[in-house]
């Protein structure tokens, strides 16, 4: 930028203004930047199917299931990928560039597994989406229910904080309840994110 401000002021052989001097006059020729950032993805409408996902290239992506069978809108972009619905983003992914593979977000799919407990471990969104640690401390819950409630108070209170908490609990028999304390007791977080837990409790 500095040697740009001194170029300024350097006058060229054979011209009898500065550089800085011509540029002025030359500004009132320029053409106007346009008034609206240029679109650099490849966009298409396409209507999510029975699953709540869209194609988009080679590959499927969840949205949530409440936008099931609805017309939205794709943004593909080199690395990632915006989903819209009525122009409100509804979901968002990294741009995978394997092939015939579907990717899930379990949040979209929560509403409906917490209708059906009992189909939590078949879910593909779960088995996708979730981690391995989760699944095992799943299974040492007492119930299918218990596990849908594990995985909402992921979604809230994030996989890694509930992990840990699970982990330092030796006992086989584990309960959510005992999880839902640790998360308490070792929360930093404002009292908001406390009452984001104790909600989950009282579900």
């Amino acid at each position: 930028y500095e040697k740009c401000k001194l170029y300024y002021q350097h006058q060229i052989q054979g011209r009898h203004q500065t550089v800085g001097e011509m540029f002025k006059m030359e500004t009132t020729f320029l053409t106007k930047l346009p008034v609206y950032k240029f679109d650099t993805s490849r966009s298409m409408t396409v209507k999510a199917d029975q699953f709540s996902t869209v194609k988009f290239d080679y590959n499927y992506y969840s949205i949530p299931i409440e936008y099931a069978g609805k017309s939205v809108s794709v943004k593909g972009y080199g690395n990632d990928i915006y989903i819209y619905h009525q122009h409100q983003q509804i979901a968002h992914y990294t741009r995978q560039y394997v092939r015939g593979e579907t990717f899930y977000t379990l949040e979209h799919y929560m509403a409906l597994i917490e209708q059906r407990p009992r189909s939590v471990y078949n879910a593909k969104p779960v088995k996708q989406s979730v981690s391995q640690e989760i699944l095992k401390i799943g299974q040492r819950l007492n119930s299918p229910r218990e596990m849908v409630k594990l995985l909402r108070l992921c979604i809230d209170c994030g996989e890694n904080r509930v992990i840990k908490a699970a982990q330092s609990l030796s006992t086989q028999d584990l309960t959510l309840a005992q999880i839902q304390g640790l998360l308490i007791q070792s929360s930093s977080e404002s009292k908001q994110g406390t009452a984001v837990i104790q909600d989950n409790i009282s579900v």
